[in-house]
């Protein structure tokens, strides 16, 4: 992994809205290349935060929302511009692929993280021993593989627990779905590489971590319970029964169990 900040997808371009005034924290969502939303999208019930004292730094991943295309999605080029947006300091929390950008990013400036949080990250390489974590990762390979792009995302959606509820996920019309297609057929997966020294580097520098589960996914509840043993840090379960743990009941959940895990620190 590279630790310079000036290789890899860069933050020119990139669309940032600041929400809030106060303790910075930097939101990495998921998703893939060609979704029409971003971070304001799919971190909303994320913003009342904004109004208790944190100022939420909320991107569109390049190629999502507002923000141009940089390439395909690979979370590890992504990882400099993240750690960018951690200025001086700042909490960082990631969501799915998002968090696999977000822990690539820790691992470029650990000092920089005042604390750690995933959300259901696909950090595979953290529980290779785990047959349920196989199990997943396979279907997931199996997704990928399909001969048509957007047989494939659908697979890889109802594999995710992606919801279908409007109120969680805006339905994107046709065109973007093949758009979402495309990329997801050229994304790097994240099972292809080793999350480990970003890991160690964080540990190594005393950043308090925590996991967040939904409760739904046998293979993303190992991957939690190994990334909280290397880590030292805390597992929460939001019995979502979906990918969206920080979003049901209009975030008030996670919301809570956030501000509670950083005002402790």
């Amino acid at each position: 992994m590279t630790s310079h900040l000036t290789e890899g997808h860069t933050l020119q371009g990139v669309h940032v809205e600041r929400w809030g005034t106060g303790t910075p924290v930097v939101l990495v969502h998921g998703g893939g290349h060609g979704d029409p939303g971003g971070g304001a999208l799919k971190w909303r019930f994320q913003r009342p935060l904004a109004e208790q004292g944190w100022e939420l730094i909320v991107s569109d991943r390049p190629g999502m929302g507002q923000s141009p295309s940089q390439g395909p999605d690979d979370f590890e080029l992504d990882g400099p511009w993240v750690a960018e947006l951690l200025g001086d300091g700042a909490h960082l929390i990631g969501h799915s692929y998002g968090g696999a950008i977000a822990t690539c990013a820790s691992g470029l400036r650990p000092e920089a993280v005042r604390s750690f949080t995933l959300i259901e990250a696909p950090l595979f390489s953290v529980a290779r021993d785990r047959p349920e974590a196989r199990a997943l990762v396979a279907r997931l390979e199996g997704a990928m593989s399909e001969r048509i792009p957007l047989v494939g995302v659908v697979k890889a959606f109802k594999v995710l627990g992606i919801p279908r509820d409007r109120e969680l996920r805006e339905r994107p019309p046709v065109s973007a779905m093949r758009a979402m297609a495309k990329g997801f057929k050229t994304m790097r997966s994240p099972d292809s590489f080793d999350f480990g020294p970003s890991i160690d580097a964080v540990v190594a520098a005393g950043v308090p971590t925590m996991w967040v589960d939904g409760g739904w996914s046998d293979g993303l509840r190992a991957v939690g319970e190994e990334f909280t043993k290397v880590s030292g840090g805390k597992l929460l379960t939001i019995p979502a029964g979906h990918h969206f743990p920080q979003m049901i009941e209009g975030g008030a959940p996670f919301n809570t169990a956030w501000q509670t895990f950083a005002g402790e620190l």
